[in-house]
């Protein structure tokens, strides 16, 4: 069948366009022009310039402008702990009218990541941002520099399962010759070298790319030999033909058709917990119906639909928020989503002092039973992936504070200006054991997308990428009515 029939591929700007009317027009409250609501609502959209910058490869100027709005966000969450009165404010569609628009818009989701990629994709203009990363990293790889599974905190089985996934939705060898071509082309024009004070030695993506050209031009004139071919990824994008040999080996597809699917059902995870969280919690299902929609509509999804480290933790945590009535479930998840990628163990003081007054050895129980279980399963970790020592101390966190090789705004920024960032969110995270002195449910959704915000800003590895792990509750805190009576002393069930 030609590809001209599949279709599904878009630019990611016209998304933006279009992603923009369709959540204003379904949640902005124009007959209250000057509230609260459309102020979050506007804000909302404005992570999105900054993830087009990085997908036309202006890598610095995208970051920078990720982080401005991530400041805008996380004032705004500080200042959600002081909003007790927050009237219920319900979308501009009826209740059908969410529910089709959900449905249509899962029907666009699954092409798109099921169908633009390998052969199908016919330009760099309309490859997805996950798989530009993904080039990247592997055109990094290639050059000799270090694997960034040996090096980010968390799990590094995951991290290579996730990896995989992200190989399968990788465009043609053409195209990512494309995208390389592009990238490098954005950089030298693109980049100026951040200066501080007492750096004497800027930074400067231009001067790497210009020597990377520089090496390939000679490479050329010598008549040296062609790259040598990518790996990996003509196994997963090269699709089978009818006429293929019977003893072809089965693995390949069986490896695609399971971590798409997974890919899948995480995302449905996160629609399934934002909705759950609107009917039960909030009292109001055609409320959760609006924010799964808009979780849908946002260009990071549309963008990076497939990055399991994104998309995976995000649903664990708003699970943990959908049944934090059982502080064991919860506790499981958290540590769970903790193990994968280290980072959600910060939430840990928050929630203890949540449940301080009842749930509390449940919940440490949960979180305890999760990382034993982890622990144990990376016994059976391939050798390559490091000694048992190293694997656990890796999903500790144990490249989260030193960085070696650090990637996004880090790479060109000196690593000593995260001490005060490191110290201050330090701070923030034990200090929501004891405050608010009101730890209602509207607080832990605020204060859990808090600390995930707050981490984008330091972490070492693309930091600010990691939306998915704090935009479902985000969404929650903007549709949040009053919740002063979702306390742990009443909410919190003996068993």
């Amino acid at each position: 069948m030609p590809t001209s029939l599949f279709q599904y591929e878009m630019l990611p700007t016209t998304w933006f366009y279009l992603s923009s009317i369709m959540i204003l027009a379904t949640v902005f409250r124009f007959s209250r022009f000057f509230s609260v609501r459309n102020f979050d609502i506007v804000t909302l959209i404005l992570f999105t310039p900054g993830l087009l910058f990085i997908s036309m490869g202006q890598s610095q100027t995208g970051f920078l402008w990720i982080h401005a709005a991530g400041l805008v966000f996380f004032c705004r969450l500080i200042a959600d702990l002081f909003m007790v009165h927050r009237p219920l404010l319900d979308p501009n569609l009826t209740t059908s009218s969410v529910v089709f628009s959900i449905v249509m818009l899962i029907m666009f989701f699954v092409p798109n990541l099921l169908i633009n990629r390998g052969e199908h994709v016919e330009t760099a203009r309309t490859i997805r941002l996950e798989q530009m990363l993904t080039t990247q990293m592997m055109s990094d790889l290639r050059k000799g520099k270090p694997d960034p599974i040996m090096e980010n905190p968390g799990y590094r089985p995951f991290y290579k399962l996730s990896r995989k996934a992200e190989e399968i939705l990788l465009p043609s060898n053409d195209i990512q010759d494309e995208v390389e071509a592009r990238l490098t082309t954005s950089a030298i024009a693109h980049s100026a070298p951040i200066r501080f004070p007492g750096w004497n030695e800027p930074f400067s993506f231009g001067a790497i790319s210009m020597k990377f050209s520089s090496q390939l031009g000679k490479s050329d004139a010598a008549g040296s030999a062609a790259p040598p071919r990518r790996p990996t990824v003509e196994d997963y994008n090269r699709t089978h033909s009818a006429d293929s040999d019977a003893g072809d080996d089965p693995t390949p597809a069986l490896d695609e058709f399971f971590l798409i699917s997974f890919i899948l059902l995480a995302q449905f995870g996160v629609v399934w917990g934002l909705i759950a969280v609107g009917h039960c919690h909030f009292g109001n299902l055609k409320m959760g119906l609006a924010a799964a929609m808009i979780y849908l509509l946002l260009p990071h999804v549309n963008q990076m639909p497939g990055s399991l480290e994104n998309v995976l933790p995000g649903m664990l945590l708003v699970l943990a928020v959908a049944i934090y009535c059982r502080p064991v479930f919860s506790g499981f998840l958290i540590g769970l989503a903790g193990s994968l990628v280290f980072y959600p163990f910060f939430l840990i003081p928050l929630w203890c002092g949540f449940y301080l007054k009842r749930g509390l050895h449940r919940f440490l129980i949960g979180i305890l039973t999760a990382v034993f279980l982890m622990g144990i399963l990376l016994m059976f970790a391939p050798s390559e992936y490091g000694t048992y020592a190293e694997l656990l101390a890796s999903m500790f966190g144990r490249h989260s504070l030193c960085l070696v090789t650090p990637t996004g705004l880090w790479a060109s920024v000196p690593t000593y200006y995260r001490i005060p960032i490191i110290t201050l969110y330090l701070a923030i995270c034990f200090g929501f054991f004891l405050w608010p002195p009101q730890k209602n449910l509207a607080a832990l959704i605020a204060s859990s997308a808090l600390l995930m915000l707050g981490v984008q800003f330091w972490m070492g590895n693309n930091g600010g990428l990691y939306m998915g792990w704090y935009l479902p509750l985000l969404i929650l805190t903007f549709f949040r009515p009053n919740l002063e009576d979702h306390v742990a002393s009443v909410k919190v069930q003996e068993v």
